[in-house]
């Protein structure tokens, strides 16, 4: 197997970079399977009208859970290959400070986009009136 030569520091900036994307993607596909689960038990009751589960977030969960999937093991990859090149790497303590930075920046995200959305929704409103 064939793979090119990083030096430990390119290496160590790769496994923290490849932890923060994986914490990034981490709540978006278990926020997308929890509410598939959620549709799913709220459709079993039959009161009223019951939300149908949609194609389009099923798609949407395989495809997050899939890219995560994608992240994760090449993270693994590179965590195991610094392992080999420097003995004493830290590479738990990199992981784990990088995938929490990682939700931090999606949570943010998340919150600024919510807040967008009130104010688009009030701007809106105020118009009508």
């Amino acid at each position: 197997m064939n793979e090119a030569v990083m030096r430990p520091n390119e290496l160590a900036l790769a496994v923290s970079g490849l932890a923060g994307i994986v914490g990034f993607l981490l709540l978006p596909a278990i926020g997308g399977w929890l509410r598939i689960f959620l549709r799913f038990v709220e459709s079993g009751r039959r009161l009223g009208s019951t939300p149908r589960l949609s194609g389009g977030s099923i798609v949407v969960a395989l495809g997050i859970t899939f890219t995560l999937g994608f992240f994760s093991v090449a993270h693994i990859r590179a965590a195991r290959l610094l392992r080999q090149v420097t003995r004493e790497a830290p590479v738990f303590n990199t992981t784990v400070s990088s995938i929490a930075v990682g939700v931090a920046v999606w949570v943010c995200y998340a919150l600024l986009v919510r807040q967008l959305r009130r104010e688009y929704q009030r701007s809106r409103a105020h118009r009508r009136w």
